[in-house]
């Protein structure tokens, strides 16, 4: 696949430090995308509240050169069984939930269904969705040309697929005009595409899009409906 040479020159200067959360909220559903609330790998360090103490595990080169430099203590066994404890009882609050055996070959074998057209009365393409999400990445690319002609700059802006205006092309045409078309595309995104694509979901189940949607659309319930459930 393609390796965008920007995003990637800054990806690999970045340290990732990641806390294993212990406070589930109402809206997430991390566990069914096996993101949350603990990890078993893309990090460099991954910290655990113990109360008095973090644990801290090592996921990468740079980060055992940061403990090691850091001296920390060694970690014992009885840290590791109160991780476990303290990730096990995280796990027991989740209230939301999303079936991922089959789900891609289920969501693109019902780009026609009922759900959609109930989603285009409801939506309202205000774009909160795609800002609040963690793994959207759309860009619109912008030209401007000074006056002499003989140069100018290109920038690259954040943009979202719920706008009218993001697919959009000239002559006037537009391959996603109605609101329940974005919709749709970008619950597919999330829950098909990328998971076909690149072989993990575009959605980490954190619940933001949940909380952020003015008009309570829930991307969980969504896949119940397209099962059939």
């Amino acid at each position: 696949p393609y390796t965008d040479p920007y995003y990637f020159r800054r990806r690999q200067n970045t340290i990732i430090a990641a806390l294993t959360c212990q406070e589930i909220g109402d809206r997430c559903f991390c566990k069914s995308f096996g993101t949350g609330p603990d990890l078993k790998e893309n990090y460099d360090l991954l910290l655990t509240d113990l109360g008095d103490r973090y644990l801290v595990e090592v996921g990468s080169t740079a980060g055992k050169q940061i403990v090691q430099a850091a001296n920390l203590a060694q970690a014992t066994r009885n840290e590791f069984v109160e991780k476990d404890e303290r990730m096990k009882r995280a796990k027991s609050k989740f209230k939301r939930k999303v079936k991922t055996e089959n789900l891609p070959e289920i969501m693109l074998a019902n780009l026609i269904h009922d759900i959609w057209i109930e989603l285009d009365r409801r939506e309202l393409s205000c774009g909160n969705c795609s800002l609040a999400c963690p793994t959207c990445f759309c860009f619109v690319i912008n030209d401007m040309v000074d006056f002499s002609l003989t140069s100018g700059r290109r920038w690259r802006e954040w943009d979202s697929c719920q706008l009218l205006e993001y697919a959009e092309v000239s002559m006037g045409g537009n391959f996603r005009k109605t609101r329940g078309a974005r919709c749709r595309h970008w619950m597919n995104c999330k829950l098909c595409y990328v998971k076909l694509r690149h072989g993990m979901f575009g959605c980490v189940g954190c619940g933001r899009c949940i909380r952020d949607c003015p008009v309570g659309i829930d991307i969980t319930e969504v896949a119940r409906r397209v099962r059939g459930e």
